[in-house]
C-alpha cells in the first residue's frame, strides 16, 4: 500500500516543557529521515540514535560561524551536536533524487516526534544536557549569510545583538535561500558544563517502551534502471530490483514489524490528461 503523504498540522502543545524550540519554529507530529538500508539496520540493531558533532558537516560553507571567536560579545560556545530530519515530503520527488543509491539502498523513514522528543529529554536530563528544536532558515541569500557579521549589514542585529546560546544555534539553523526545499529541521544537543564531552559522535539509547512508537513508515528508493542495448537487459535489471525490493521489506519487516514498508514509485501519482472539453472548461481524465 503507497504511503499517503500527508504531513501532519505542526502542534507544539505536546512537546516535553524541556525541549526548547528556537525562534518560530513549529515541529510537526511527524519528521522524516533519509537513512542507507545498512545505517538502518545497524540502529534497529542497536537500538539507538547517533548525534554528530556540528564540525562533521560536509558542507564547509554550514560552519563558517562554527568557531568564531564570539569574546566580545559575552559568547563562548560549547561542543555542540546535531541530528537534521525533514519537516515534511511535499518535495519527495527532489528528495530521492538527492538521496537514493542503486549501491547503498535507500530507505526514507517517517518518525513520530513524540516517542523521539521523550528518548532525547530522557537522555538530557541524565547527561547534563540542553535539547533545542529549529526549522532551518532559507530566507537570506549565500552572500548575505557570509557577511552578517558585519555591523551595517541589515540583519546583523537580529543576529548579533544581545547574542545569546539560542541566537548561536539560529546562526547554525541558517542555509541559503536556494536550499528552501529541502525543509530541514535541526535538533541540536548542547552541553551545560563546558568542555564535558570531548568525541565527535554522541550515541543515545532507545529504550524499549519508546523503541516500538518511533518509527510508523519505512519507504523503499526507486532504483534506477539504466538504458540497455542488450536484449532484456532492462526487464532482467527491472527483476532483480525488485527482488531486492521484497527482500529489503522481509528483513525491515523482521526487525520492525510496527512500521508499514512500502516502495516509493514517482509515476503512479500522475495520470495522463484524456480530453479538455471547451463547452464545459472542464478536464477529464
Amino acid at each position: 500500500m503507497m504511503e499517503q503523504n500527508i504531513t501532519e498540522q505542526p502542534s507544539n502543545e505536546s512537546l516535553p516543557s524541556s525541549i526548547n524550540l528556537i525562534g518560530e519554529t513549529m515541529v510537526p507530529k511527524e519528521l522524516y529521515k533519509y537513512w542507507s538500508y545498512n545505517s538502518l539496520k545497524e540502529l534497529l540493531n542497536k537500538k539507538e540514535l547517533v548525534f554528530v558533532h556540528l564540525g562533521l558537516w560536509k558542507d564547509p560553507y554550514e560552519k563558517i560561524y562554527l568557531t568564531t571567536d564570539y569574546t566580545a560579545l559575552g559568547f563562548k560556545q560549547t561542543k555542540i551536536y546535531c541530528m537534521s530530519f525533514i519537516a515534511g515530503v511535499e518535495n519527495e520527488d527532489t528528495e530521492w533524487k538527492m538521496y537514493s543509491d542503486n549501491d547503498k539502498k535507500t530507505i526514507r523513514c517517517r518518525i513520530n516526534v513524540e516517542p523521539l522528543c521523550e528518548i532525547l529529554r530522557s537522555f538530557a536530563e541524565k547527561n547534563d544536557l540542553l535539547v533545542y528544536m529549529g526549522n532551518v532558515n532559507y530566507e537570506l541569500t549565500r552572500e548575505k549569510i557570509q557577511t552578517l557579521y558585519l555591523p551595517k549589514r541589515k540583519d546583523h542585529n537580529h543576529y548579533f545583538k544581545e547574542f545569546s546560546l539560542e541566537k548561536y544555534l539560529q546562526i547554525m539553523a541558517l542555509k541559503p535561500k536556494n536550499h528552501e526545499y529541502e525543509n530541514e529541521l535541526r535538533i541540536f544537543l548542547v552541553p551545560k558544563q563546558e568542555n564535558k564531552y570531548f568525541k565527535d559522535i554522541l550515541k543515545i539509547p532507545i529504550h524499549e517502551d519508546q523503541y516500538s512508537l518511533l518509527f510508523s513508515n519505512f519507504t523503499i528508493q526507486p532504483f534506477e534502471i539504466k538504458q540497455s542495448h542488450l536484449p532484456n537487459q532492462e526487464k532482467l535489471d527491472k527483476g532483480f530490483y525488485d527482488f531486492v525490493k521484497s527482500s529489503m521489506a522481509e528483513n525491515l519487516n523482521s526487525f520492525y514489524p510496527n512500521a508499514a514498508v512500502d516502495n516509493y514509485e514517482q509515476f503512479k501519482k500522475y495520470k495522463p490528461v484524456k480530453r479538455i472539453s471547451l463547452k464545459t472548461g472542464k478536464i477529464r481524465k
